[in-house]
C-alpha cells in the first residue's frame, strides 16, 4: 500500500491489514511500526513494484501525477479523499491510463483500472 498524506487519519487501522505501507507526507507519522516506511518526498517512489492500493489525501491530490509510473507498473486501486473530485487535469491523466471512478462514497472516490 502507498499512502500520500495520512490515509484520511486512518493510518493506524491500516497497519494490521497490510505487510508494508509506504507513506509520503510532509512530516513523519507519529506511529512507529516495522511495516511503516516513511518518505518525505517522491524520490525513488516510482521504483515500487508491489502496490495494491494507493490512498491520497485530498490536500495532496496535486501530487497524483508523480505516481504515474507506480500505477502503470502495478495497476492498483486508487482512493482519493473527497468531497470534491480531483482537478480535470488529474482526471485526464487517470482516464488516459484506463482508470475510472467505480465507487463514490461520502469522503472518497475509488478509481480502478478498467483495462
Amino acid at each position: 500500500m502507498l499512502v500520500i498524506g495520512t490515509a484520511f487519519g486512518n493510518l493506524e487501522e491500516l497497519l494490521d491489514s497490510f505487510d508494508t505501507i509506504f507513506v509520503v507526507a510532509n512530516s513523519p507519522p507519529i506511529i512507529k511500526k516495522r511495516n511503516l516506511i516513511y518518505r518525505e518526498n517522491y524520490d525513488g517512489i516510482h521504483m515500487l513494484t508491489d502496490v495494491d492500493i494507493i490512498i491520497v489525501d485530498f490536500d495532496h491530490s496535486n501530487f497524483i501525477p508523480e505516481l504515474t509510473q507506480v500505477w502503470r507498473r502495478t495497476g492498483p486501486a486508487i482512493v482519493v479523499q473527497g468531497p470534491d473530485l480531483v482537478s480535470k487535469d488529474i482526471q485526464k491523466i487517470l482516464k488516459s491510463d484506463h482508470y475510472n471512478i467505480v465507487e463514490v462514497a461520502k469522503g472518497y472516490y475509488l478509481w480502478k483500472n478498467k483495462k
